[in-house]
């Protein structure tokens, strides 16, 4: 089990959640925005030793080499798991299907290419379809209150209490995989 984590979240302290969970942080977004709580929450989750995933908010406003470099400069340690592209609708009109499928893939091979980490693209059923033609290789984090039937990372709620945790809520998700399958998660390279 896991969650995903953002500034709205504030500081976490990370020893009241069980040693086995992963953490997704956000921490950049587009060509200029940086999480307030990215620096701290990455030092205590992988103090706490926890597994630690880190992810970009992937903005339509600005070129993928911009986000690219953005991200770059403001994030040196990438954590464990693969490295997170989180594409959301948040405006009304939004690139057609290819043109956003072609600002995506250059973003991930930008980013591949200085940093030879794996990536899992996150976003509801519908924004996954736009990208669908993007390798099937590359992992989803699927987000739906519904389990999907093929995603590597199942984000099941928005607002979910994380087992043996106070009673903060949380965006939970779950591996969808074997214990051995997540291992081979971690630190996991392009090939």
């Amino acid at each position: 089990m896991g969650v995903r984590l953002d500034q709205s979240d504030g500081a976490q302290d990370f020893t009241s959640f069980p040693s086995d969970t992963f953490v997704y942080l956000k921490a950049t977004e587009g060509a200029s925005y940086l999480d307030d709580e990215f620096a701290i929450n990455y030092d205590r989750a992988i103090g706490r030793g926890l597994h630690v995933g880190v992810y970009h908010y992937f903005s339509f406003e600005s070129t993928p080499q911009a986000q690219v470099a953005h991200f770059l400069t403001k994030v040196s340690d990438f954590g464990d798991l693969p490295i997170g592209i989180a594409l959301t609708a948040y405006r009304e009109e939004l690139p057609s299907d290819t043109a956003l499928t072609q600002q995506v893939q250059t973003f991930m091979t930008l980013l591949q290419q200085r940093v030879n980490r794996t990536v899992v693209l996150m976003g509801t059923p519908s924004m996954l379809a736009k990208v669908k033609t993007i390798s099937p290789h590359v992992a989803r984090w699927v987000i739906s209150a519904q389990k999907p039937k093929t995603a590597v990372y199942w984000q099941y709620s928005n607002a979910a209490s994380l087992p043996g945790t106070d009673s903060s809520r949380y965006q939970s998700a779950v591996f969808m995989g074997s214990q051995n399958a997540f291992a081979q998660q971690t630190n996991k390279t392009v090939r």
